[in-house]
């Protein structure tokens, strides 16, 4: 009986951090796409334009169709992490407290391994520009 109580309690919690975790990330996400359209964008929008020899009308209506279509692609991505959320947040329920606890682990070493290689990639990326510039 009192296993059942810590159990119930446990998944309780792990189901409201769940929810108020997945509510900030999707924040965060919405942040970082706002900054990368702005910072990233134009890079991108720059190089297509000095390969592909488009005119200004065709760069104004490329950046049109970007625009229109941002939300709705953010609106997928936000729907896409929701069932990822979801299908990990029924995993966790079958899983022994043990094992979630390893899950966790397992998923904070990905993600730091991410992280260094966006890092990583971001150097490059910024010494690939300082060379084009020289």
């Amino acid at each position: 009986m009192k296993n059942l109580k810590y159990l119930a309690l446990s998944i309780l919690f792990v189901m409201g951090f769940g929810v108020t975790h997945a509510q900030q990330k999707a924040m965060i996400k919405k942040s970082q796409v706002e900054k990368r359209q702005w910072t990233e964008e134009k890079p991108h929008h720059e190089k297509w334009a000095k390969e592909l020899n488009l005119s200004a009308e065709q760069q104004d209506k490329i950046k049109d169709i970007r625009s229109k279509r941002a939300a709705e692609k953010q609106k997928l991505k936000e729907e896409m992490q929701k069932l990822r959320d979801a299908e990990r947040q029924e995993i966790r329920e079958i899983l022994t407290p043990e094992q979630q606890q390893k899950m966790d682990v397992q998923r904070e070493k990905r993600k730091e391994k991410m992280e260094k290689q966006r890092k990583s990639s971001k150097m490059h990326h910024k010494n690939q520009d300082r060379r084009k510039r020289k």
